[in-house]
């Protein structure tokens, strides 16, 4: 046990991640430390704006149960999958129900395609916000989605996936083959930014919630070199 938290720290440190990993949270909770990072930045009211959260690729309906169960902040699954809830997250779906009636989030049963946002463009126009966790296959379309749609996204990478995708080039034409380059091929946008949550596995997060803020810091920097 000593010998692998020592290796995950040092694999840790060198994806920037400092913190001690025997603080680490078990990542059975990582959906929840997910949500609650969430909230703490962009509040409660703001993710239940417009249509509210879309959850893509979260086939066990964690999210929609951290955010929607247990914080009444609406949320949309997307997954090809029927929702698979454990026997935990079902007590608290039928908890809700019989305290207010609230039913569990709605789902599209589809992958996120261009084809998925034309025919729920009200849905995707109106959202609060993407968001995945260990989304896999639907890392990259999350984040190219959002951008397209100019909307704020968050995504905790995990799988490469480099069979699914061999073609896949960082933009020096590394392939993208590691967890490292994946997320070096991730930052499409230079306002992303990344942070770490504290749970054990794969948890730094990407996200961008202000497409301005890089074009705002490099016009600083044009202007303070010209003075």
């Amino acid at each position: 046990m000593a010998k692998r938290l020592e290796q995950r720290a040092k694999a840790a440190q060198l994806a920037g991640d400092s913190s001690d990993p025997h603080s680490k949270i078990d990542k059975a909770q990582r959906s929840r430390i997910f949500c609650d990072w969430l909230v703490d930045i962009l509040g409660d009211e703001h993710l239940a704006s417009g249509t509210g959260v879309v959850d893509v690729a979260g086939g066990k309906g964690d999210i929609p149960i951290q955010l929607w169960i247990q914080r009444g902040i609406p949320t949309t699954l997307i997954d090809p999958r029927p929702m698979k809830l454990d026997k935990y997250n079902r007590k608290l779906v039928a908890k809700a129900q019989a305290a207010d009636g609230r039913k569990m989030s709605p789902q599209l049963l589809r992958c996120l395609d261009d084809e998925t946002l034309k025919l729920h463009k009200e849905l995707f126009t109106h959202c609060s916000i993407l968001v995945g966790m260990h989304p896999d296959e639907a890392t990259e379309a999350i984040v190219d989605a959002a951008m397209t749609l100019r909307k704020p996204f968050a995504v905790v990478p995990c799988c490469v996936m480099s069979r699914a995708f061999p073609n896949r080039q960082c933009r020096d034409g590394t392939l993208v083959d590691t967890y490292e380059t994946f997320v070096r091929y991730l930052l499409k946008h230079p306002s992303i930014q990344s942070a770490f949550l504290p749970f054990a596995g794969r948890n730094q997060v990407l996200y961008l919630f202000d497409y301005d803020e890089g074009q705002r810091a490099s016009a600083k920097i044009v202007d303070t070199a010209s003075t």
